[in-house]
């Protein structure tokens, strides 16, 4: 990963002239323009758009100052997101193993000391573990997850999230990766994923070649992804196992034909999200274990199989994501300087009028004001009424019918009634 770790320096040093650029106007926004005594309401409505621009300008350079580079790791439960995230990283940091599944949404990090930090959601400090101790207590067996999921609790309620800090090069030029528990979890445990979602810069979806595209996959992928704007990049898990489930593996024919099947069904179910054409640069077929494996015996990730998914993730992040948010940077700060300017352009022909003059001004249009609050307020209840009103005569049509059904149900279900003459053909 030198090649990636080299661009990702380029790009913070890219960053590091865009902050300077932003502290300086930062600092030219921290002291508003003032006017005498009878220019006091002019200055102060500056004031106000002044320092809007202001925090929004230091908001974008602490946004670029952080340098983060943020992946999330979705999938349902054992779909494999833990070995996904050894198998990058090159070292089983994260609980992998058949049964447990992770039970805390887990932020990696790079740190000079290996450690686990426990955070809690009341004011406790943050406990400090070995990763023996974490893979031991704080993974729970799928059964024992399902469980959870259907009464909507946690495994472990008090705590907030976990930590992982390792010395990983690649880490050290700001990447973090978020494993994240089951699409399944708990409500509190989805809105934290999705405030993680918020800042991130790219998501990996994990999915089961063995088990395509569940409906909570679906739905989760719909609901929570389709609109964010994030690039979401689809590992296909496992394709390794449809060569072994069937009755003979050495059939390559036979193989060949299973392996297109589940290729046209993740094709099918992603087409809604994901344009054909960039289909093969964000779906990867890959077997996370395998690959674990390969690293723990010293193969770099660039020559195991998933080359071509590090390959489109290096690109993403080095090229597209990291212009993106410097572009994304200019175009809030030119947001900012137009509302600065518009402000001013306003309140420019008001400089020479004294405090008297612009309340006098403010005063002649205060009635027209009035008579659109009332007319707002008029059309507000009218548009009460008028759901209250056609709730009503829905609710009053639905319980006349549910009280007529005995009389008309002969009429209203004609046609999905049986066919009784050939009931009795059968019959004799």
């Amino acid at each position: 990963m030198t090649g990636f770790s080299q661009g990702l320096q380029q790009h913070a040093q890219q960053q590091q002239q865009a902050i300077a650029v932003l502290e300086k106007l930062a600092q030219r926004l921290q002291v508003p323009p003032t006017d005498g005594a009878d220019g006091e309401m002019t200055a102060a409505a500056m004031s106000g758009v002044i320092a809007t621009a202001h925090q929004q300008v230091q908001h974008i350079g602490n946004t670029l100052r952080q340098g983060n580079f943020r992946i999330v790791v979705l999938g349902d439960m054992k779909r494999g997101k833990s070995t996904v995230l050894n198998a990058l990283l090159g070292e089983p940091l994260l609980p992998s193993d058949v049964n447990p599944c992770t039970a805390l949404l887990t932020v990696i990090r790079y740190g000079e000391t290996p450690q686990v930090t426990l955070h809690y959601h009341d004011e406790r400090p943050p406990k400090n573990l070995d990763f023996a101790t974490f893979k031991r207590e704080y993974t729970i067996p799928p059964e024992t997850a399902r469980q959870l999921v259907e009464k909507d609790e946690a495994a472990f309620p008090d705590i907030s999230h976990a930590v992982v800090a390792y010395p990983l090069p690649w880490l050290e030029a700001g990447i973090e990766l978020v494993d994240t528990p089951g699409l399944n979890d708990t409500e509190a445990r989805n809105q934290q994923v999705l405030s993680y979602l918020n800042e991130a810069q790219a998501v990996l979806f994990v999915l089961s070649a063995t088990q395509p595209m569940t409906l909570d996959e679906r739905r989760y992928l719909q609901n929570y992804l389709a609109h964010r704007g994030l690039t979401v990049f689809f590992l296909i898990n496992g394709f390794d196992r449809i060569r072994a489930g069937l009755v003979n593996p050495e059939d390559g024919v036979a193989v060949a034909e299973a392996e297109d099947k589940i290729r046209a069904t993740f094709r099918s179910a992603l087409a809604d999200v994901l344009p054909a054409a960039a289909y093969p640069q964000r779906v990867f077929e890959t077997s996370a274990l395998e690959a674990l494996r390969q690293r723990i015996s010293g193969i770099p990730l660039e020559s195991t199989h998933f080359a071509p998914f590090l390959n489109a993730l290096q690109q993403f992040l080095v090229e597209e994501r990291g212009q993106a948010s410097l572009a994304r940077a200019v175009m809030l700060t030119q947001q900012a300087q137009r509302s600065v300017a518009a402000s001013v352009a306003r309140q420019v022909p008001l400089m020479d009028d004294s405090l008297a003059e612009i309340e006098a001004k403010v005063a002649s249009v205060q009635r027209d004001f009035e008579r659109l609050e009332g007319i707002c307020d008029q059309y507000r209840q009218l548009i009460r009424t008028s759901c209250d009103r056609t709730a009503t005569d829905l609710s009053n049509d639905f319980k006349t019918y549910l009280i007529s059904l005995s009389d008309s149900f002969e009429q209203d279900f004609t046609d999905a009634q049986p066919n009784l003459e050939f009931l009795e053909f059968l019959q004799r």
